[in-house]
């Protein structure tokens, strides 16, 4: 006994053709269902019609199947959002990131201002230790011992992104990387800093 792949019921082997490539030495199709044609269909790619073995089939080659689906893949792989004005446009190239150049040198001036305010802070608070103390140290733990140093930012860049006073030296603090690894562990943290620096003010409002 065997099920018909096309009209989906049990027959005897009988009813079914011999098939060299099938494990039963039977083709999948009964011979009634071999007789029936299905009906013509269009390609999807081409648009021609043609006589399809199967009733799934939906291209006339295979030719036609691999250059539709890759066409689609192609347009999914173009379909991108600018970085600076968060436009979907389609991509000349795969590395675009923006729609256009006025994008482009928009974006790129944002981030050179950005980058200068940044390093004109830091080097200000470096500054003002080494003339106060002679050394540099921890602005939270108040210790001179730590095998890297680094900045943090109390106000983090995700929640206001494109603030102005982002890099401003009251949003940055100096620190170990104990304390840094700190601060990230909850918001909370930080709060006796925001109090002391009026961040509220400035970054209003806020979320803890």
């Amino acid at each position: 006994m065997k099920k018909c792949t096309w009209c989906w019921q049990i027959k005897g082997l009988e009813e079914f053709h011999s098939d060299i490539y099938q494990k039963d030495w039977k083709a999948s199709k009964c011979k009634e269902c071999k007789k029936i044609i299905p009906a013509k269909k269009n390609c999807k790619h081409c648009v021609t019609e043609f006589q399809p073995l199967r009733k799934s089939t939906k291209f006339c080659s295979i030719i036609c199947r691999d250059k539709f689906w890759n066409y689609e893949r192609w347009l999914k792989e173009l379909k991108c959002q600018c970085v600076k004005c968060w436009t979907i446009f389609k991509q000349e190239r795969k590395n675009n990131k923006y729609c256009s150049k006025e994008c482009k040198n928009a974006f790129d001036a944002d981030t050179r201002n950005r980058n200068t305010d940044y390093l004109k802070g830091l080097r200000k608070i470096k500054g003002q230790m080494i003339e106060s103390k002679g050394f540099i140290y921890c602005q939270n733990c108040h210790t001179s011992n730590s095998l890297k140093w680094e900045y943090h930012h109390i106000v983090y860049r995700s929640e206001k992104p494109k603030h102005k006073h982002l890099h401003n030296e009251a949003n940055i603090i100096l620190c170990c990387i104990k304390c840094h690894n700190w601060f990230h562990k909850k918001k909370s943290n930080r709060n006796e800093l925001i109090k002391e620096r009026s961040l509220e003010l400035i970054f209003w409002p806020l979320t803890q």
